[in-house]
């Protein structure tokens, strides 16, 4: 059986792995998961929900350091 790796994602690092999450996306919607989104799933509808994602996960990762500044 082979390693699961877990890395943690940086926000300067978004932009290399976008293309490789909306291909997975893609595969796991076309093998038939339900993660709300019918096969075939387009590379534009599919684009479009990982750039809007990849933007949201930016702004909560922003709103908790900030929380975590003003608590200190």
């Amino acid at each position: 059986m082979g390693t699961l790796t877990i890395d943690v994602i940086q926000p300067e690092d978004g932009s290399n792995i976008l293309t490789g999450l909306i291909i997975l996306l893609q595969d796991t919607v076309d093998s038939g998961a339900s993660v709300g989104f019918l096969p075939p799933l387009a590379q534009e509808e599919a684009s479009s929900t990982g750039v809007r994602c990849y933007r949201m996960w930016l702004r909560a990762r922003r709103y908790y350091w900030w929380r975590a500044m003003m608590s200190r």
